[in-house]
């Protein structure tokens, strides 16, 4: 999200109104929704957010968790993956507190089958480098996902939902504050680009 969706969602906007200026923040669920509930963000885009009636959704979409890997190793060449076949591997997990982590020490925490992990970062880009060149798998949501055309030494595959369900991404704001007029225009136009992601 941090690398492809988000910025292009940024200069997008900022083409249309050169004289806005973003405070963007990559953080963690929990963080982004106290960030919100303190006044410190007009708008959070998060996958799976804590529930809490303070949040009023903007819209959401299903992101399917995707194993990311080199694209010289030995699952690159399947269209899917069960996330057992992932388990073979060294991992490069997320740090506990993303949601990515969460979803997948769900499935982990029901399974014998020991792991190992290469290593747990909460930067997605230095997760990718722990890829490139290794047998070394790493976790993230579609959205986020390395793209080939942008980095052709990675690919991505998409884990079975029977393992591992598709992640809620969404985009909300706090409830009953009012947004200036260029949050607004800028929730609006990424609401946009996620509801035609839904198509």
């Amino acid at each position: 999200m941090a690398g492809g969706f988000l910025p292009h969602q940024v200069r997008a906007f900022q083409q249309d109104h050169p004289g806005v200026s973003f405070n963007v923040r990559i953080t963690d669920r929990g963080e982004a929704m106290r960030a919100l509930t303190a006044f410190e963000a007009d708008l959070a885009l998060v996958i799976s957010p804590l529930r809490t009636a303070e949040l009023l959704p903007l819209v959401v979409i299903a992101q399917p968790v995707m194993a990311m890997m080199d694209a010289e190793h030995p699952l690159a060449d399947r269209a899917s993956l069960r996330l057992g076949d992932c388990l073979s591997y060294p991992l490069v997990l997320p740090r506990a507190t993303l949601a990515t982590r969460a979803l997948i020490d769900n499935v982990l925490d029901t399974r014998s089958v020991p792991v190992t992990v290469a290593a747990e970062t909460d930067s997605f880009e230095l997760m990718r480098g722990l890829l490139a060149h290794t047998r070394n798998i790493g976790f993230q949501v579609a959205i986020g996902a390395p793209d080939t055309q942008v980095d052709p030494r990675l690919v991505a595959r998409p884990i079975d939902e029977r393992d591992i369900s598709a992640a809620p991404m969404v985009c909300a704001q706090l409830k009953g504050r009012s947004l200036s007029v260029a949050a607004a225009r800028f929730a609006n136009q990424v609401v946009g680009a996620l509801d035609a992601m839904k198509r």
